[in-house]
């Protein structure tokens, strides 16, 4: 399911919290088409910059998109050509590990996102997509915190 699917659901609230979770795909793209989605942008692209492990590919998409819209100009940027980029973005090939900081830093200063590049220094090996449920409240979107630890708890259970 797309973010814009996603997000359509949100709006429509059943009760007074509407939960959604929302799958980081490699086809996946951010856009803001709803009201409130730009906070809901925001949160997910913390989430991913301080992400512990290495970037999946629909995340490292996600947030070059965030950084520089179009792969050319990212491309350009990092002197590699726009083919390899689009191989990390589909998964065909491995993200460098300078190159997951590099975008993690550049989306972190873009948008004003709190972060600890110190952390970048010491990313795991296992890139597996990042499982976060968003919800939309009365005050706006936030991080569902339960389903965030038991999420934690999987991976950690998975790595050992």
């Amino acid at each position: 399911m797309d973010l814009a699917k996603t997000l359509a659901k949100a709006r429509r609230p059943a009760f007074p919290e509407t939960r959604a979770q929302i799958p980081l795909t490699r086809s996946m793209t951010l856009t803001n088409r709803r009201p409130k989605s730009e906070s809901l942008l925001k949160l997910v692209k913390s989430e991913l910059v301080n992400k512990p492990n290495p970037l999946a590919a629909g995340e490292f998409r996600v947030l070059r998109q965030a950084s520089h819209p179009r792969a050319k100009d990212f491309a350009a940027a990092i002197d590699v050509t726009p083919e390899i980029v689009s191989k990390w973005e589909n998964g065909k090939g491995p993200i460098p590990s300078p190159v997951d900081r590099l975008v993690r830093l550049l989306v972190a200063v873009r948008w004003g996102l709190t972060a600890d590049p110190a952390a970048w220094l010491a990313l795991g090996t296992d890139a597996a997509p990042l499982e976060r449920r968003f919800v939309l409240g009365a005050r706006g979107w936030r991080l569902d915190a339960k389903a965030k630890r038991e999420a934690d708890l999987r991976a950690s259970r998975q790595t050992a």
